[in-house]
């Protein structure tokens, strides 16, 4: 579904100066990967934390109350800013826990997905999509790229002429969206092209969940 981009503009200019440039994001995803990091969240809404903290009490402690107060304020849906920075890895779709929409504020992406028959479609999404994605729902996400500079296109014009192997890589242009997060119904993994569905536990960076660890080789 697609909106009026002006209205997404508007949206993005007043969110992104009050919340991602006066405080830091509260959630980063590959913080530590040597590619840089990939996403930058920011919580809108306020019990978010509190989620977090009775989810882990009700871990490390398991009893009937602490169960029971994690999985009600569990149902709570929660509302975040994101700023996509760098491509999902490329090797696996991915899926999530929770139904999710999602409201492209400004830039854009190209989202890629397996059609039935194993048909790779990609779609391109621009400020003003608005786009409900259900919980098993498998895309991975590609961003737009900036074009290499004058002087970048000149050192791969030289390089093709002396049969150089050269290939300037193209920056990514980061892109940002409103997404509404419904409570978590499902485990979450990646669509691997020969094993199938690898839970994100043992594709992830154990203890680094927005860096790849074994990927499909798990």
């Amino acid at each position: 579904m697609k909106t009026s981009a002006t209205l997404a503009h508007h949206i993005a200019a007043i969110l992104i100066p009050r919340v991602a440039d006066c405080r830091a994001p509260d959630f980063v995803v590959g913080a530590d990967s040597p590619g840089g990091a990939y996403l930058r969240r920011w919580y809108l809404t306020p019990w978010r934390r509190l989620q977090g903290r009775l989810r882990d009490r009700a871990e490390a402690q398991p009893t009937r109350w602490n169960r029971a107060t994690a999985r009600v304020v569990g149902l709570l849906p929660n509302l975040y800013l994101h700023q996509f920075l760098r491509d999902d890895d490329d090797r696996a779709l991915h899926d999530h826990p929770s139904w999710a929409v999602s409201y492209m504020l400004r830039g854009g992406y190209i989202e890629h997905t397996i059609a039935a028959g194993g048909i790779h479609h990609r779609t391109a999404y621009h400020a003003g999509s608005l786009r409900f994605l259900g919980t098993r729902f498998a895309h991975r996400i590609e961003l737009f790229k900036q074009p290499a500079s004058e002087l970048g296109q000149l050192f791969q014009k030289v390089a093709v002429f002396f049969g150089i192997g050269l290939q300037v890589p193209a920056e990514s242009l980061p892109c940002w969206t409103l997404f509404l997060f419904g409570p978590t119904v499902r485990d979450w993994g990646f669509h691997c092209p020969d094993r199938g569905w690898v839970h994100w536990r043992e594709f992830t960076k154990a203890g680094k969940p927005g860096e790849v660890g074994q990927g499909c080789d798990a």
